[in-house]
């Protein structure tokens, strides 16, 4: 019988799914890693460095289990950040469970850092509505806020530290029928200052707000692919535009950092291991290039 390479890839690529399954659900999907990435942004020369921790696509369920998430919140804040950025995807399928330890989990993070969000299509709205999980998103801002967590539902705020004056601006995610670009810049100018920060679960989003002012968005969603297959990639992402999946991009002038996150569906992360994000940010000259090339691991935590 002659096979064809499509054929081959396909056969192969069953049998990678099959045997790496089991290794995923046994160690990858636990295997927390921190990568810390340089990022220039516009400021003043004198500025000091910005600390940024970003979590992402906790996903709180049996798979991705408070000792997770607890361990990825002591990676991150190991690391001392003068900021939390938090984008979305607190739950699976908008059900919030163990209401209690949770909040207690991420008021650890409002204790040592002002930390800001934007939800998920996971944490209430149209789409997460129609699996049967929170048709609303009150619940889940409501949760946030208790833990000391200032929600970015379509708003924004300023942020200053270092000589740093940033703005951070949210938007509601793209699948939960509240998005509104306009009401999310509706405080941010062209002179808002130094830079404007934008996190919006989904990477999609950047084509949506392309006519507002912001420098660098941050997102999740995609999982990095969460089954990365040797030469095929991942089979499937929850993405239109497929050249934003995990990493520091540039796009049209400005940053995208797309972080793997920390939890997973199914238990599943075949190469494509979990992320605590550390972003360094320093202030750029006004000729340097938008994206910084330093992006390291520098911890990693069975």
């Amino acid at each position: 019988m002659k096979w064809s390479r499509r054929k081959f890839i396909g056969v192969g690529g069953l049998a990678g799914i099959s045997a790496a399954a089991g290794y995923s659900m046994m160690s990858e999907a636990g295997r927390l890693e921190v990568r810390v990435t340089d990022v220039a942004l516009p400021g003043p020369e004198s500025a000091g460095q910005l600390t940024v921790l970003q979590l992402t696509d906790l996903h709180c369920t049996s798979e991705s289990s408070l000792s997770l998430i607890g361990e990825a919140i002591d990676l991150g804040l190991g690391f001392r950040p003068d900021l939390v950025c938090l984008t979305g995807d607190y739950v699976t399928n908008g059900r919030l469970r163990l209401k209690e330890w949770y909040g207690a989990a991420l008021r650890r993070l409002a204790e040592a850092a002002p930390v800001y969000a934007a939800l998920g299509n996971h944490d209430g709205g149209r789409w997460a509505g129609s699996i049967g999980g929170l048709a609303s998103p009150e619940p889940m801002i409501e949760f946030l806020e208790s833990a000391g967590i200032r929600v970015l539902h379509n708003a924004s705020a300023g942020f200053g530290k270092d000589g740093w004056e940033l703005r951070l601006a949210g938007t509601a995610d793209l699948q939960s029928d509240r998005f509104d670009a306009r009401a999310a810049f509706a405080g941010v100018g062209e002179d808002a200052g130094d830079a404007v920060i934008l996190l919006a679960h989904n990477p999609d989003t950047k084509d949506l707000v392309r006519r507002y002012p912001w420098h660098l968005m941050l997102s999740g969603h995609t999982h990095g692919g969460q089954v990365v297959l040797p030469l095929v990639g991942p089979p499937y992402v929850p993405v239109r535009d497929r050249r934003f999946l995990a990493g520091l991009y540039s796009w049209g002038g400005r940053q995208l950092y797309v972080s793997r996150g920390v939890g997973n569906l199914y238990g599943l992360r075949v190469n494509c291991p979990p992320e605590v994000t550390i972003l360094r940010l320093r202030p750029r000259p006004p000729a340097a290039s938008t994206t910084s090339p330093v992006s390291e691991v520098v911890a990693c935590r069975a």
